[in-house]
């Protein structure tokens, strides 16, 4: 597979929705796991598609471009990986990659990652929260030289309806270091 014939671009509105269905896909091939409990019903029940979370992906999207950006990569026409960051106050944070599974291992997410790292502000530290038992992440992150900080965070975006939530580690990357 060669990643040089895959397009990356800032993401338009109109690709909101097949994000979400990409996130979705990679949250199933990736986080149902027995150990924590977490089915693919709950994964499920996050409802990736719903009008509410187009809608808030859509105000996200239209922020200033100065604080935010989101590349989706795409193979022809269909979107295939994508990727969000952002500067905060004091920091930087990798908010997101997903590669869906087929298209993982060949170099794409190195492109987003290195593209996102280039956007950010080098002056502050890059953070970003990864699910514990993703440890293919893990070690993608650790290769561009992130590092666990022994924080766990509890965002939103490990929790489920059910109250079940999915363990995440902290790591940061500080180019100052």
């Amino acid at each position: 597979m060669n990643t040089s014939n895959f397009e990356i671009s800032e993401i338009k509105p109109e690709d909101i929705k097949e994000v979400l269905e990409v996130q979705k896909i990679i949250w199933l091939a990736t986080y149902v796991n027995k150990e924590y409990d977490v089915t693919v019903a709950d994964i499920e029940s996050k409802d990736f598609n719903s009008p509410t979370r187009i809608k808030s992906w859509q105000d996200r999207l239209l922020k200033d471009r100065e604080l935010s950006n989101f590349w989706v990569a795409k193979d022809k026409n269909k979107i295939i990986a994508f990727c969000i960051v952002s500067r905060e106050s004091d920091r930087n944070k990798l908010v997101a990659i997903y590669v869906l599974p087929n298209y993982q291992g060949h170099g794409l997410g190195k492109k987003l990652m290195e593209q996102a790292l280039a956007w950010c502000d080098y002056n502050r530290p890059i953070f970003l929260d990864v699910v514990t038992y993703n440890n293919k992440a893990k070690s993608f992150y650790e290769k561009f030289g992130f590092k666990e900080l022994g924080i766990t965070p509890i965002e939103d975006l490990a929790k489920f309806p059910s109250g079940k939530t999915m363990p995440e580690i902290r790591m940061i990357y500080n180019k100052l270091t």
